[in-house]
C-alpha cells in the first residue's frame, strides 16, 4: 500500500487504472489491493510530506549540509528543465508541472 501512495502522491487521488497504467509492470490487482484503500490511511499530500521529510532525514544521516542540497538541486533543475517528459507521466507530476 504504502509503495503505491508514495510514488502515486504528485497525481492526487485518481481512478486505481492512472495509476496502474503508471505502474504497468506490477498486477492491476495488486494495485487495486493498495489503492484506494491508501488515501483512507493517509491523503496524497501526507504521503508526499512522508517521502519529503524521510528524504530530508536521510540526507542529514549521511552529513549533507543545506549548501550541498542547493547545489544538488540547482543541478537537478537544470537537467530536470532539459529533458523531455514525453512518455514520463511520474517526472510530469512530481517535477514538471511547473516546467514549461
Amino acid at each position: 500500500m504504502g509503495y503505491f501512495a508514495a510514488r502515486s502522491a504528485p497525481f492526487g487521488v485518481v481512478p486505481t487504472a492512472v495509476v496502474t497504467a503508471t505502474f504497468y509492470n506490477f498486477a492491476p490487482e495488486r494495485v487495486a489491493k493498495a489503492l484506494p484503500a491508501a488515501w483512507d490511511v493517509a491523503s496524497p499530500t501526507d504521503a508526499l510530506r512522508a517521502r519529503q521529510e524521510s528524504a530530508v532525514a536521510a540526507l542529514c544521516r549521511y552529513g549533507v549540509t543545506d549548501d550541498d542540497a542547493v547545489a544538488a538541486a540547482d543541478l537537478a533543475e537544470k537537467a530536470a528543465r532539459s529533458a523531455p517528459i514525453d512518455g514520463r507521466p511520474l517526472f510530469r507530476g512530481e517535477c514538471g508541472a511547473g516546467l514549461a
